[in-house]
């Protein structure tokens, strides 16, 4: 089987993961429906899926990382459901993506800065998060790039004052993952920081043996992207830690990619 269309019934419970099973498939549309619960993660299992048709349902939890894995999937709808959670950083792997919408939902956060790898979108609709907000950030290159979309509907955000009479959050450190993953000589790491901080990366192979680590150096607030080269690595999967200290504050940020030569 090469195509699944079921959309516009009323169909009920949840997407059975044996789907992900259909390893031909190229086309799975069960849009408009009253599906619920997961999404689940054996979709990403499905080398072959151009077109992945999940709009207008009652789904809810994350969207899962493994969807970051259908390397040739060209369209993505998950708009008008109830998902929620942060938008996963693995979707910048979708570099044939023509189409990306998940609108309407509940999900929340800062675009992750990896979807700038999405040369190929020409529609983007993030917009109508119901109780949350998902918002573009103001990096100027992601801005410039969210500007040579042809159809892209959300908002950038925006940074209120806070008033003396509010709490003001505690400083945070965030690990944005890395693109482009897999990657062949060189990958980006990319972090959120609250506050000036020191920063080392070291690169560790399966065995947990340290194979790589870059010097510290002192990284301003907001996304940093931090580079990694691999000279002299083999291929394979790697994870990483992300060093942070700043102001008596210490926290290790981790994370794994893939190496292709």
């Amino acid at each position: 089987m090469t195509e699944m269309s079921l959309r516009s019934n009323q169909l009920t419970g949840q997407i059975p993961a044996c789907l992900g099973s259909l390893v031909q498939l190229e086309v799975l549309s069960i849009g408009d429906n009253d599906l619920d619960g997961n999404i689940p993660l054996a979709l990403g299992d499905l080398p072959r899926l151009r077109s992945l048709n999940l709009e207008l349902n009652g789904l809810s939890d994350n969207i899962p990382r493994e969807l970051g894995q259908l390397r040739i999937l060209e369209v993505l709808r998950l708009g008008q459901n109830g998902l929620t959670g942060t938008i996963p950083p693995e979707l910048g792997n979708l570099s044939q993506l023509r189409h990306l919408s998940f609108h309407e939902n509940q999900l929340s956060g800062t675009l992750p800065l990896s979807l700038t790898a999405l040369g190929e979108l020409t529609t983007f609709w993030y917009f109508g998060q119901t109780g949350q907000t998902v918002c573009a950030p103001q990096d100027a290159g992601f801005q410039n790039w969210l500007a040579g979309i042809t159809d892209a509907i959300g908002p950038t955000c925006t940074f209120v004052a806070i008033e003396d009479s509010e709490p003001v959050p505690e400083p945070g450190f965030f690990l944005l993952g890395n693109f482009p993953n897999p990657f062949k000589s060189s990958t980006s790491i990319a972090i959120q920081l609250s506050e000036s901080a020191q920063i080392q990366v070291e690169v560790l192979d399966i065995t947990g043996r340290r194979v790589l680590e870059t010097s510290f150096q002192v990284l301003a607030p907001g996304r940093q992207l931090i580079p990694v080269k691999a000279e002299g690595l083999s291929s394979g999967i790697y994870y990483y830690r992300v060093l942070v200290e700043a102001q008596e504050k210490f926290q290790i940020l981790t994370g794994s990619m893939s190496l292709i030569r």
